[in-house]
């Protein structure tokens, strides 16, 4: 279990931080594996680790995003707090669906969902920035946004967003923040998209067949700003709520 949260840190420690997130991602793999092969043997703590790995990404992207840290941060622990007595994704969401919480605001099964649109974030943001090399960040950023945050954000952070993503650094900028070329991220870029499609979708099959709601206020730490009506989930986040990851469109 202790081998994920390892990989992460050892990778961004002497490697940097997408380095250290692919072996995270690859690490969390190979546990679920020694667990059965399925992806319902996935390990909590080890998500945990994976996810708050991932949410350094944050830190990169500019005001717009910065509070999505915090927010991530708190639905981590939330895990981590039962992993003891829920070692695997399986028994995190089981014990909620037996409990009748699994759509309850701050239930870990439904942070265990949330947590994985950063997954989602992270995987659509490379897959986009790999198809094309002269993408502008702030472009594959907002269509990274609205393939994952967006469906657990209400319509005033989701716009709000909109108006922000002016100000995500520029590409080279941000490569430079993450210690990468174009060339060097590459390779670790390819092996976490890989990676991580395959543990959406682990986790997503736990929740097929429940429509998990959409907030209706904004995260702590989003400026102040309170709850606010039009949340509807419509449109081609339909698949994605539903427990169905939904690939990027990156032609």
């Amino acid at each position: 279990m202790a081998e994920v949260a390892a990989a992460a840190s050892s990778g961004r420690a002497s490697q940097g931080f997408l380095p250290g997130i692919a072996a995270g991602a690859a690490a969390l793999l190979a546990e679920g594996d020694r667990g059965g092969g399925s992806g319902v043997a996935l390990r909590t703590a080890d998500l945990a680790s994976c996810v708050d790995a991932i949410a350094e990404i944050f830190d990169h992207m500019g005001p717009v995003l910065h509070f999505a840290r915090a927010d991530m941060t708190s639905k981590v622990e939330s895990l981590r707090s039962v992993a003891p007595q829920r070692p695997t994704l399986a028994e995190v969401v089981e014990s909620d669906k037996a409990a009748g919480t699994l759509t309850t605001r701050g239930s870990p099964a439904r942070n265990l969902h949330r947590l994985t649109a950063v997954i989602t974030f992270m995987r659509v943001l490379l897959e986009q920035m790999l198809a094309d090399r002269n993408a502008q960040l702030k472009d594959v950023a907002y269509r990274a946004y609205e393939q994952s945050l967006a469906h657990i954000h209400p319509y005033v952070v989701r716009t709000a967003v909109w108006a922000g993503v002016w100000v995500v650094p520029a590409r080279d900028t941000f490569l430079r923040s993450i210690g990468e070329t174009e060339d060097s991220a590459a390779g670790p870029a390819r092996a976490f998209v890989r990676d991580a499609a395959a543990i959406e979708a682990a986790v997503l099959s736990l929740f097929k067949g429940t429509t998990m709601p959409a907030s209706d206020a904004a995260p702590a730490g989003f400026g102040g700003v309170g709850a606010s009506a039009g949340t509807g989930t419509g449109g081609s986040w339909s698949s994605w709520w539903a427990g169905t990851p939904q690939q990027a469109n990156t032609s």
